[in-house]
């Protein structure tokens, strides 16, 4: 299994306790704290894991998702914690809901670039042991030359 479908699957993991996190702790506020940080680490674990690597979409979308996507939402909750998150008003007429909608959009994306990452290692892979295999053909002709 290559890294990106690894990515893939400890998102959908992250989404799994999220949800139970909503299910299980009766503060939705806490609830919401948790499930900031479950988001933001798997995120930074993929930043951290791709950093060395300047193609990486994985790294972008990941980078994406903390600035569009988490940081939005969390700072929302955190400089308005007493009030109702979906009664919040901002950026014009939107609410705290519609911000929290908006930020599935970045999600969604880091999603995508896991699964490009994930084929072009892959098509990578597959090319790679194309020409090892016809080294290898190559190499056994000329043995059987000399």
């Amino acid at each position: 299994m290559n890294k990106y479908r690894i990515y893939l699957f400890l998102q959908i993991l992250v989404v799994i306790l999220v949800i139970a996190a909503f299910k299980l702790i009766d503060s939705k506020r806490v609830a919401a704290i948790v499930n900031a940080i479950l988001f933001f680490t798997s995120s930074l674990y993929v930043i951290f894991k791709e950093l060395k690597i300047p193609k990486s979409l994985s790294f972008w979308g990941a980078c994406l998702f903390i600035i569009f996507g988490i940081l939005p939402v969390v700072l929302l909750r955190i400089l308005h914690w007493d009030s109702d998150f979906n009664s919040i008003q901002v950026f014009g007429g939107f609410t705290g809901a519609d911000l929290h909608r908006i930020s599935n959009y970045p999600f969604v994306f880091l999603l995508l670039c896991f699964f490009i990452d994930s084929y072009r290692l892959d098509l990578l892979l597959k090319r790679e042991k194309k020409i090892k295999t016809e080294e290898n053909i190559t190499g056994s002709k000329k043995d059987s030359i000399n």
